[in-house]
């Protein structure tokens, strides 16, 4: 249906089991896996699996660099009103179906809409995402519920 894009989860790797785990949920269709490994144990779960398409992220949370949507209120930075890729380039679906803004709102305060009740089209080429849109190509982020507060 969408030949052209890429089916991708990014996850904490709290409930990836294991090895074989990840190979079928590759061999039903995912194009990659992110593993963002926030601790040590999951580093250790993850490390030495042999999987071509997953990558790994190690991160220190104190040196994260934006403050995900003003939800990180301990990571500041100067929010400027400017362009933001995300809501032109990716589509964010949450493990209910909602289709959310972006990777930054893990509290779920934006959707977009649902997959269980709509197509990927009819989300994507909704009146709230063109909206945002509208707004982020103007760089007016002040009228945009959780990207007001983001400094990515």
């Amino acid at each position: 249906m969408l030949p052209k894009n890429e089916i991708m989860i990014s996850s904490n790797g709290t409930l990836l089991k294991d090895e074989e785990h990840v190979n079928l949920l590759l061999e039903k269709g995912l194009d990659k896996i992110i593993v963002s490994c926030y601790t040590k144990d999951i580093y250790d779960k993850v490390k030495d699996w042999n999987v071509d398409s997953i990558k790994f992220f190690e991160r220190d949370l104190k040196k994260q660099f934006y403050n995900r949507g003003g939800n990180s209120k301990e990571y500041g930075g100067e929010v400027e009103q400017k362009y933001c890729k995300n809501p032109f380039e990716q589509m964010y679906i949450a493990s209910n179906g909602k289709a959310i803004l972006c990777c930054a709102d893990y509290k779920r305060e934006v959707v977009m809409g649902d997959v269980n009740k709509q197509s990927l089209l009819e989300i994507w080429n909704n009146k709230k995402y063109n909206y945002y849109r509208n707004n982020l190509e103007q760089g007016n982020r002040k009228a945009l519920k959780l990207c007001k507060y983001c400094n990515y």
